[in-house]
């Protein structure tokens, strides 16, 4: 009987540990849906928006309309994203940033909603 009860204890043992498996992947999947879900948005009216030049291996055109909190970025390739709810705080730094690339991927990129801009134009 005692290995009756060891067995029982170890597959008990084992599924506790599957069911925290479970719950921690049941987590990580609601997770990736709420980041896939601020990276597809419906198309918002996008007022005046004052765009600087940036030099920068990845971007050519910063904008930012204060009004409505959209960050608007044209890339090298020629493709243009707003951005949404992205405090101004956010656009003045990467103004500011030695790196816009790398300030992109580590304060931006993932982090707020975004669009493809309806004049989206592509260099070729």
């Amino acid at each position: 009987m005692a290995d009756s009860d060891e067995e029982t204890l170890r597959l008990k043992t084992q599924n506790e540990a599957l069911q925290q498996e479970l719950a921690l992947a049941g987590q990580r999947i609601v997770e990736l849906e709420k980041k896939l879900q601020a990276k597809t948005v419906k198309s918002q009216k996008v007022g005046k928006m004052k765009r600087t030049p940036v030099e920068s291996s990845m971007l050519t055109l910063v904008g930012y309309d204060a009004e409505q909190k959209i960050l608007e970025l044209e890339f090298n390739s020629g493709k243009v994203y707003h951005y949404y709810d992205v405090p101004l705080k956010i656009y003045r730094d990467m103004l500011k940033a030695e790196s816009k690339g790398s300030y992109f991927r580590d304060q931006i990129d993932g982090m707020y909603r975004y669009n493809p801009a309806k004049n989206n134009k592509s260099k070729g």
